[in-house]
Formats: C-alpha cells, structure tokens, sequence
C-alpha cells in the first residue's frame, strides 16, 4: 500500500508535463469573400490567447471560399528572407502565466493560382526571427490549384520551438507556379486549417521545498524496499 501511495505521490509531481498533441486549430472553412482576418477555433486550455491570423505588410488580401487567401508574393526567387520580408501570413499564442508552449508541428492546407509561386516555408519567433535558424523543418511545394482539394503541407522542426509566446509565420515565394507556370504578382495563395501540435506545460521553477519534498519521496520509497526485502529475508531463514 505504501508503495502504491510512493508511486502516486510521484506520477502527480511529474504530471505537468503534457505529451504533445494538437494545441490550436484555425478553421477557415466558413469563410467567403475578401477576409481581414481569422479567429482560431480551438486552442489548449492553458494557452491564454490564440491571436487572429494577419497578413504582413506586403500582401494584399483576395477574395476565396472557405480558404484565406491573398496576393503579392515573393517571386522570382528560390529563397526567401524572413529577415526582411513582409509577404507573409502570422498568429501568435501566448502561454497563460506559468506555462511554456512546446511546438511540435505545424500543418496547413493549401492551394494557389496559376500564377502563384508554389513554396511555402514555415518560422517561428524562438529568436525574435533575428537570424533563419528559427525556421520549422524545410521548404515546401504544392500542385494544388483547386481551393476545395488543397494540399496538406507539414512542418516539424529538428527540436521542439518553444516560449511562454511564439508567433508563427507563413511565406510564400518561387520561381514556379502550382501548375508549372511562372508566376506573378497578381497570383493568389489559398490557406485553409491551420494546425498546431505540441505541449503546454508548467515552466515554473520548483521552489527548494519541492525538490525536498521529491527527495524526500525517493528516500522514503528506499527505505520501504529495503524493509520489504529485509522481511522477506528473514522469513526466508
């Protein structure tokens, strides 16, 4: 019985840290029209706020049917720098106080015009987007030019992303378009489900007392075994 009580005495000081799953989710599909923003639809109890998803400063909102779309991409290029670029897509989540995001992935349906550039990449703000070492997983290409049978793109990064809050951003850019085409300025990229995987768990620093009281646990589940060992081996005699 006391060893029971040891073992759950540990699992519920350890249980604060959440295996990862889906954390946040932006459904675009009741959309219509020319499109401002986007609100989420679910997001991980202990993530305080789930901004809307915005446009940067160099795109221009376009009208579509259940996807958010825009135009004025990158292109002409097979890379993009997320230093300087404004032709991007964004949300930020913010932890509740006391907790850490740990993003796991990141996935997105999408599809473009004709005349849209077919790459998408992925970052996140871990270093204030201060250098390209922030970037989820690699670059991605799409074929999709049918808004209602987008392709599902996924980005996972080599390790976790994580902050108490990270904003995501999401670029497009290319020399080729979806169909093969070159592509434009006018060329429109379609997003749908947004979809972030991962963890949010306590950050808090344990306090002197909680380390003691751990110790004081795994000293006292010892002292049980040694006991129940000892029984047995004097019975055994």
């Amino acid at each position: 019985m006391k060893t029971r009580y040891i073992l759950t005495t540990l699992a519920a000081i350890f249980s604060s840290v959440a295996a990862f799953a889906q954390i946040a989710y932006y459904d675009m599909s009741s959309l219509s029209g020319t499109t401002t923003s986007v609100a989420f639809s679910t997001k991980n109890a202990n993530i305080q706020t789930a901004s809307n998803i915005t446009r940067g400063s160099g795109l221009a909102a376009n009208s579509g049917s259940g996807v958010y779309a825009s135009t004025s991409w990158s292109f002409g290029s097979s890379s993009i720098n997320p230093l300087t670029s404004t032709d991007y897509v964004t949300f930020t989540l913010t932890a509740a106080s006391g907790y850490t995001i740990s993003l796991s992935s990141f996935s997105l349906k999408v599809s473009g015009s004709g005349t849209a550039p077919n790459t998408i990449s992925a970052y996140s703000s871990t270093n204030g987007f201060a250098s390209l070492s922030n970037q989820l997983g690699s670059n991605q290409t799409y074929t999709a030019t049918v808004a209602a049978s987008p392709n599902t793109l996924t980005f996972t990064p080599g390790s976790p992303a994580t902050g108490t809050a990270l904003e995501i951003r999401v670029y497009g850019f290319g020399t080729i378009g979806p169909a093969g085409g070159a592509p434009a300025n006018g060329g429109s990229i379609r997003f749908d489900d947004f979809t972030v995987n991962g963890a949010v768990n306590l950050t808090a620093v344990p306090e002197p007392s909680t380390y003691a009281a751990i110790f004081g646990v795994v000293a006292l589940a010892g002292v049980v075994v040694r006991r129940r060992n000892q029984a047995k081996y004097n019975v055994a005699r």
